[in-house]
């Protein structure tokens, strides 16, 4: 048994990259896992590729396919997930993008798309991942993925140098 055996748990941004490992990783430990992402085309991919993994480590494997800004999507996700495993017990906010630009070219519509995903879609999936584990009654854990620009500013990222998430 691993040390998240029988955990219902998401990824977001878990259609390659740092989410997908994460994802991975939970199906070692024995979790139900559901990818999301807002790439569907991967996502399949991602699942199928992991079906044998949760099947040796005791789990369970599935995808949604979400813009995590959009707080309906993000809702059907936490329902699939629900519906699929029967709870939710980790919600995962890893989604997360950046457009480089150099701090002078940053446009206003650069800064909101960084800003929506990175920030607002990590409030919204916290939010609503919260209302699904009070209405369990079963407790949960939340956790949120920042960038090392939030520490630590770069010429080319002006706006996620501004995101600190906590």
């Amino acid at each position: 048994m691993g040390r998240v055996s029988g955990r219902s748990c998401i990824v977001t941004g878990a259609a390659r990259g740092i989410g997908r490992a994460i994802g991975e990783a939970l199906l070692d430990e024995g979790a139900d896992v559901c990818f999301a992402d807002i790439n569907g085309e991967s996502l399949m991919a991602v699942e199928e590729h992991n079906r044998d993994r949760a099947d040796r480590n005791g789990g369970r494997v599935t995808h949604a396919v979400v813009d995590v800004t959009k707080r309906d999507q993000v809702r059907t996700m936490i329902a699939h997930t629900v519906s699929v495993f029967g709870k939710l017990d980790v919600k995962f906010n890893n989604a997360g993008v950046n457009r480089p630009m150099n701090f002078l070219d940053v446009t206003e519509e650069n800064w909101n798309f960084i800003m929506s995903v990175n920030g607002l879609g990590c409030l919204i999936g916290m939010q609503e991942a919260a209302k699904q584990m009070i209405s369990q009654k079963t407790g949960g854990k939340i956790i949120n993925t920042t960038s090392i620009a939030g520490r630590q500013g770069f010429d080319n990222v002006a706006p996620t140098a501004h995101r600190r998430l906590v």
